[in-house]
């Protein structure tokens, strides 16, 4: 993920590159209760995978595409 915009809460509107390596989709991630990946490695032990799906449960699917994205803003 890559940020490209923070709210006035602190939360971010990153580009989302996981699934989309080309054309990344838009994504808004909630920093609240959200905790780094390593956190979860060190600390509960969890494997790699199941420390990806934990730490991304903060994040939310917003448009497939920037532009999508930007479209949503106008309407």
């Amino acid at each position: 993920m890559f940020p490209i915009t923070i709210d006035p809460a602190g939360n971010l509107i990153c580009f989302d590159y996981k699934d989309h390596e080309d054309l990344p989709a838009v994504v808004f991630w909630e920093h609240e209760n959200a905790e780094e990946k390593e956190m979860y490695l060190r600390e509960e032990g969890l494997t790699e995978q199941q420390a990806e799906e934990r730490a991304r449960e903060n994040i939310y699917y917003v448009a497939e595409t920037f532009t999508e994205f930007l479209n949503k803003l106008h309407n």
